[in-house]
């Protein structure tokens, strides 16, 4: 299997970072919005509105963030001109406004379809979050076959996690499940995800507390994040479940010999689960990755010692 840092690493990759259209006459706070919101989203910068049209010509922005006291033209001439040009078709608007403007003004902006009419001066925390909640969803953090929280969702459990006392992560990998694709092909291998996914729901609804977290990453590995050290209790029930299960995803001759032949005339096992438990007490994590790669040890020490 690939590593778990190493998969989440790659998909962190494939992701592209909202671009945002600034248009900002006051250098200084070009430099800041710069500076914060550089961290998190693809930022253009410009001075002004002749700028700003061409820019979202050439870049297509996702959201744009407009001064109100423009150098060449009245914020609300901008909006009207790329609205005009059809460059804005569902892109938030939002507007930047000075601490003297009127409540007129800022009720004119928001009559014409901007969609947020923020202040100057503004709170840098405040404003994120207002991009944010303007921004549409650039992905669903779900597994598509298991319907599981995918690795973002896991890594921003994680991350929260570590901000609390206590809490054990479980690690469930289904073992040798590459040579399974290989003979019986996707839809028998998404059915196999599928069971151990449901079973670790029903488990963790049976077993576990209300804010137990269960996740997927990649395709052979299964994330649970709990309060109470259960790992021991609902790991044994889930691979009693699996090994169940087994019984009828394989030929009963495969089952009997225990292994499977591939066509290159190599053996390989049949699959398994794996279960590594991780609680907090263990180290002191850096983040979320940290703790997955200490996982990922722990399962390799653990197989070494069947070998």
């Amino acid at each position: 299997m690939k590593s778990l840092v190493e998969y989440i690493q790659k998909e962190r990759a494939k992701i592209q970072p909202p671009r945002i259209l600034i248009v900002e006459s006051d250098t200084a706070v070009a430099a800041l919005l710069q500076e914060h919101l550089g961290r998190e989203y693809d930022v253009i910068v410009t001075e002004n509105g002749r700028d700003a049209i061409a820019r979202c010509q050439q870049k297509s922005p996702q959201l744009i963030l407009i001064d109100t006291n423009l150098p060449d033209m009245p914020a609300l001439a901008l909006f009207q001109q790329l609205y005009n040009f059809k460059l804005i078709h569902r892109i938030p608007i939002l507007f930047l406004g000075q601490s003297d403007d009127s409540h007129q003004v800022k009720m004119a902006a928001l009559d014409a379809g901007v969609d947020d009419y923020i202040p100057k001066p503004f709170d840098v925390l405040e404003l994120q979050l207002r991009l944010k909640n303007a921004l549409p969803p650039s992905r669903q953090s779900v597994d598509m076959i298991t319907g599981l929280p995918d690795w973002q969702a896991v890594e921003e459990e994680l991350a929260y996690r570590l901000t609390t006392p206590a809490w054990t992560l479980s690690l469930f990998v289904i073992e040798h499940l590459r040579a399974y694709h290989f003979l019986n092909g996707a839809i028998a291998t998404n059915n196999v995800r599928r069971a151990v996914g449901n079973g670790l729901l029903d488990l963790v609804d049976e077993l576990g507390d209300f804010d137990d977290f269960v996740g997927a990453i990649g395709p052979q590995a299964f994330i649970l994040v709990a309060k109470r050290p259960y790992h021991e209790q609902i790991s044994l029930a889930l691979r009693r479940r699996f090994h169940a299960e087994r019984q009828t995803w394989y030929p009963p001759d495969v089952l009997a010999h225990k292994f499977v032949t591939l066509p290159n005339g190599k053996r390989a096992p049949l699959i398994t689960l794996s279960a590594t438990a991780v609680p907090s007490r263990l180290k002191s994590f850096t983040d979320a990755l940290d703790i997955l790669a200490v996982a990922e040890k722990l399962r390799a020490r653990a197989r070494a010692k069947l070998t």
